[in-house]
């Protein structure tokens, strides 16, 4: 008995120290886009990163010189297909994450990684290798928000653009990331400068920007540069979205801060900005109407409406990399691109940047209109507070809708400890109109995605796209901006291209198309006390299910 005792305690033992890697746990190091999307793919000669565990020494160690090794403190990676083996070279390692370099020949494809830690093997997880897929690194290494993007001056002044050191229209500017593809050279040695095969394009702000240089950065095996000027036509603004068309694949977007004066940029349509920037108390109060429209996939189309009311109330520090999903809209004409895991539909999904420290208001928030309403804090989102409000939901007992129509609101909250009571009133315009709504939206891969509204003055239209892969549990969005008065906007094939494709055949529908008309911005800054930024406005969003193949 005490034998078989020990040995199941030596078996528990060696199976806990097995180096185990997480199914789908595969990243490009730039971006952290999952695998099943038209950007997840691994690059030849490229960085990537795994995750799992026990996969190296509990104390984290980096390759810090030429020529770099198969081998660091005892980690070994291993791509193989068929009966071939392909060694990487692996940059950092530690207990749950190998950051590594892809060699320039490894097999296109479908094929499969495996981990070597001392005598121990870990399981295989599979991996698809493609021969190139550019990702810009970002300053929160998150894959989204400021670029890693240096500011040409002269040789010897080149400093990281920032919300405080702003690029200009017509600057030379160096982008920094990985995935141009493979080199000819060794993948473990001093990379050589030159341009790299292919034909990797840069968009600044929706415009194609000229490109004076795209190979490896000298200093560092996997590590790229694109070296671009900016186009003098180029829209201004905190957070102008960058994106590199490389291989076919469109890279993640990131942003840069773009200004006639280099500590001066600006988001005239969005108010709160500054905020964000340069610190102090922000409130924003939000309503919002939803329509949706579910005729793709469905043997019995159906519409619905939904009302929601959100609000943030948050204290912020000055942060010249600050990023904020509603603050950092790209500039009229242009758009950004997310990725993320599972459906991101999901309201949280989409929060990535809604940080600042939570604001103690007197909870609970009330909305007053026919009835009364009240907002609640959002699970592990302190300074957030959403509540659904009504809706005509297709189901066997209808929701009345909240919103009435040319009927004024009532927000209030009582008084805290840090702050006054709130006490705000506003009118929610329930009037838009998405003329092509009902248009065929079956769209394939090329193709651009045009869209016509009703135009109004003085606002923003955001067309917001997103689309799921079920079997990766992996999702995408764009969201391209354009002026109310424009009355018209297209995506453009290379934005509309970083969805997933949707299957043959399906059950259900996994892509949208949702149409946002945001009022007057300027109109909706109030003055609330003890916010150094206030913002109240009602947001109309017309859905529909699409197709992407």
């Amino acid at each position: 008995m005490r034998l078989v005792l020990l040995l199941t305690f030596v078996g528990s033992f060696l199976a806990a120290q097995q180096p185990f890697l997480y199914y789908g746990g595969t990243y490009h190091a730039a971006t952290y886009a999952p695998a099943g999307l038209p950007n997840g793919g691994l690059p030849r000669g490229g960085l990537f990163t795994v995750f799992g565990r026990n996969l190296g020494p509990a104390t984290p160690a980096t390759a810090n010189a030429f020529p770099l090794s198969t081998n660091l403190s005892g980690v070994r990676l291993q791509v193989l297909k068929g009966t071939q083996t392909f060694d990487a070279y692996p940059v950092f390692v530690s207990a749950g994450q190998i950051n590594a370099i892809l060699p320039s020949n490894a097999p296109l494809g479908k094929a499969v990684l495996r981990l070597q830690f001392n005598t121990n093997t870990s399981n295989i997880i599979p991996i698809d290798i493609v021969q190139s897929n550019f990702g810009i690194f970002s300053i929160n290494s998150g894959g989204y928000g400021p670029a890693i993007v240096t500011n040409f001056i002269d040789p010897g002044t080149q400093p990281i653009n920032s919300l405080e050191q702003a690029a200009q229209p017509g600057q030379v500017i160096t982008i920094w990331g990985s995935g141009l593809g493979p080199v000819a050279y060794p993948d473990n040695v001093a990379p050589t400068a030159g341009d790299l095969p292919g034909n990797a394009s840069v968009f600044i702000g929706g415009i194609p920007a000229q490109r004076l240089y795209a190979g490896r950065a000298p200093c560092c095996s996997g590590l790229d540069q694109l070296v671009v000027t900016i186009p003098p036509n180029v829209p201004q603004g905190c957070w102008v979205p960058i994106q590199v068309l490389a291989g076919g694949i469109t890279s993640n977007t990131a942003t840069i801060a773009i200004a006639t004066q280099p500590n001066a940029c600006a988001d005239p349509h969005s108010p709160s900005s500054s905020v964000i920037r340069k610190g102090g108390k922000l409130a924003r109060i939000v309503t919002a109407r939803s329509s949706y429209l579910i005729d793709v996939a469905n043997p019995e189309p159906f519409e619905f409406n939904s009302d929601t009311g959100f609000a943030q109330f948050a204290q912020y520090a000055a942060n010249p990399f600050a990023w904020q999903l509603l603050d950092s809209l790209p500039p009229p004409g242009s758009c950004a691109t997310h990725t993320t895991r599972g459906m991101v539909q999901e309201f949280t999904s989409i929060l990535p940047g809604l940080s600042g420290a939570a604001l103690n208001i007197g909870a609970p928030i009330s909305i007053q209109a026919v009835s009364t309403a009240v907002l609640n804090q959002v699970l592990n989102l302190r300074n957030i507070f959403f509540a659904k409000l009504g809706g005509n939901y297709p189901t066997s007992s209808p929701v009345s809708l909240f919103f009435p129509v040319n009927r004024e609101l009532l927000i209030t909250s009582t008084a805290s400890a840090e702050l006054p009571a709130i006490s705000v009133r506003t009118t929610p315009d329930l009037s838009s109109s998405w003329t092509n709504r009902n248009a065929n939206f079956r769209f394939r891969a090329g193709q651009p995605i045009n869209l016509t509204w009703a135009p109004q003055q003085g606002g923003l239209v955001v067309a917001m796209g997103s689309n799921f892969n079920r079997a990766k549990n992996a999702s995408s969005l764009f969201a391209c901006v354009a002026r109310s008065e424009d009355a018209a906007l297209t995506v453009p094939a290379y934005i509309a291209n970083t969805l997933p494709r949707d299957p043959a055949s399906y059950d259900a529908p996994t892509g949208y198309l949702t149409l946002i008309t945001i009022p007057n911005t300027q109109g909706s800054t109030r003055t609330l006390p003890g916010f150094d930024a206030a913002s109240v406005f009602h947001l109309n969003l017309q859905s529909r299910s699409v197709q992407f193949r």
